[in-house]
């Protein structure tokens, strides 16, 4: 009998005149496009893990506003099938300046090169331009709840 594991990611909208930051980057052989944010590690909670995340990859301090959503369907992981994914979706709010580096909207890095982020206007946004499903449904939430 297999047992399966699981991998819970959290993730954060960032919202600057109407502009929303998308993470753009390689990971194992895959183009990914989504928000960013990351997995939670042991001991944490959800909002302590996407703070973490923020000030990891963008040196950011945030705080965690309004849950926006969580995955409600099944969904393997596409790195690893031995993992169910579950994500957490939450709207965040700088505390300090927005000083960290941004690269132009949709420019891909190559294979090798760091996440890139990138500010896009809301409006050119679809829930197809992402990766994951769940990253495309947390969106369409989103432009629901805010009313984008």
């Amino acid at each position: 009998m297999s047992s399966t594991k699981y991998t819970l990611r959290v993730y954060g909208f960032l919202v600057k005149d109407d502009k929303v930051l998308i993470s753009s980057e390689h990971f194992k052989g895959k183009h990914l496009f989504k928000f960013p944010g990351g997995g939670m590690e042991e001991g944490e909670g959800t909002k302590d893990a996407l703070i973490r995340e923020f000030d990891e990859e963008l040196g950011l301090a945030v705080e965690v506003s309004q849950h926006v959503y969580t995955t409600d369907f099944y969904l393997n992981s596409f790195f690893d099938p031995a993992y169910q994914v579950m994500s957490i979706y939450y709207r965040v709010e700088a505390k300090e300046s927005l000083s960290f580096e941004t690269h132009p909207k949709g420019e891909i890095p190559k294979p090798g090169d760091s996440e890139s982020f990138q500010w896009w206007e809301i409006s050119d946004l679809n829930s197809e331009m992402f990766t994951f499903p769940t990253e495309a449904k947390a969106f369409e939430a989103f432009r629901t709840l805010f009313n984008y």
